[in-house]
């Protein structure tokens, strides 16, 4: 886990995004309620090994989208090779009952409650959790979108290295979700925000999914 807001710089993968997020548990070994420091790292291809710490997550912006999570032993994809099938809620592997989850412009770790989870469900990678992450991939602070766009020339050779490797696992590899699919879930969401009160929805309109994707 991060202890401090000094972003980590991949020598790598210099340009990749890196969003600086953080959470709220109790330290292990103690009764101290405190704020977690972790990144979320956005890029092509599987990540370098050289910026990984336990509850750091990464979001492969080849669709259909992997979502790896750095455990003790490194990155680990929580939907193996873009699986859509049902996955178990990726854990945080410092904290047992913390949860990673879509919500307010990115991944969060959280609690069931705190995310507004069912305990008993298992949770899956299907069409409607990638159109989600679709929306999230395309919020960008300008600061973090101009270093990613300044590294153009190794983000294309990147994407073409996993294109190849997909391609030779037999990955599918699909299309951007279609306009309507976005604009019936942005307009769900809406619903579900005026229903619920809830403030912490996906503040991602149609206007940005289309200026960046």
């Amino acid at each position: 886990m991060a202890t401090s807001n000094s972003s980590p710089v991949s020598l790598s993968y210099p340009n990749m995004g890196v969003f600086p997020r953080s959470f709220r548990a109790i330290l292990p070994a103690t009764t101290l309620l405190s704020s977690v420091i972790f990144y979320e790292f956005r890029g092509w291809g599987i990540l370098p090994t050289d910026v990984c710490l336990p509850g750091d997550i990464y979001l492969d912006l080849m669709l259909p989208y992997i979502l790896y999570v750095c455990n003790t032993n490194g990155w680990e994809a929580w939907n193996p090779e873009a699986s859509l099938g049902s996955q178990l809620l990726a854990r945080h592997p410092s904290f047992p009952d913390i949860y990673l989850w879509p919500r307010r412009g990115g991944m969060w770790w959280g609690t069931k409650t705190e995310l507004g989870l069912d305990p008993k469900v298992e949770y899956s990678m299907d069409g409607e959790m990638q159109n989600t992450l679709f929306m999230l991939a395309t919020y960008w602070p300008d600061s973090s979108w101009s270093r990613f766009e300044l590294g153009a020339a190794e983000n294309e050779k990147r994407r073409d290295a996993e294109l190849e490797r997909r391609n030779l696992n037999h990955v599918v590899v699909s299309k951007t979700p279609t306009l309507h699919g976005i604009t019936e879930l942005r307009q769900k969401q809406l619903r579900e925000k005026r229903k619920k009160g809830n403030q912490g929805s996906v503040l991602v309109t149609v206007k940005a999914v289309l200026t960046h994707s």
